[in-house]
């Protein structure tokens, strides 16, 4: 049975794992072929220990810090997340305003499926573009300038993803972005707007144009 009660983030995914189809729970919660770098990040992260401070004053707490000039209310960002309008259709819209109401910074880029200049509509947080490294150019300023038009603060290079790995998650479950999805961010750039949905499931070559 579901915990009627969500107090951290551990008991959302098992509601994930319930509420969403088995092929997109898997695309969000998988990883590349046996999945090893997933179970090491999560142990390198169970491994961070916060030094407790005694007998000073913890009145008043503030977790807040400065990351490159922008301030954000605790040392906590949000990563680009592809696809997000397959667990909700609101997608980066709703992430975009939950970052701004938690004060941090999000980012958003080519797997987004709105364009980044209707997210920074939605939000009154900062914003950060991610980039991947494409071989043309011409696609990358295209890219950069919308961004900037749109008033993100930063770029996030991507810089792993000219060989697309092999998710058996994905193989087996035959997973395809469903019709009518798109990344919009690619639109007008010279790139396929679709994200390659042909090539994610089997791992085979991305070859930028």
């Amino acid at each position: 049975m579901l915990t009627t009660v969500r107090i951290n983030l551990d008991d959302f995914e098992p509601i994930a794992r319930e509420s969403l189809p088995k092929g997109v729970y898997d695309y969000f919660a998988g990883g590349a072929e046996d999945e090893i770098s997933v179970n090491d990040n999560r142990a390198a992260y169970g491994r961070i220990r916060l030094r407790p401070r005694v007998l000073v004053d913890m009145a008043e707490r503030d977790l807040s810090t400065e990351i490159f000039g922008t301030k954000v209310s605790m040392p906590v960002l949000l990563a680009p997340t592809g696809h997000q309008m397959m667990a909700h259709p609101d997608g980066e819209l709703a992430t975009a305003r939950a970052a701004a109401a938690a004060g941090t910074i999000a980012t958003f880029g080519i797997a987004a499926h709105y364009r980044i200049d209707e997210i920074a509509a939605v939000s009154s947080g900062p914003l950060w573009f991610q980039l991947y490294s494409y071989g043309n150019q011409d696609v990358c300023e295209r890219m950069i300038r919308r961004a900037e038009d749109a008033g993100c603060k930063a770029l996030v290079v991507t810089v792993d993803s000219f060989y697309l790995p092999r998710r058996w998650r994905n193989v087996r479950n035959s997973f395809r972005l469903p019709a009518g999805i798109e990344c919009r961010n690619l639109v007008g750039v010279g790139l396929h707007t679709s994200c390659w949905p042909r090539r994610w499931a089997a791992g085979t070559p991305s070859t930028p144009r």
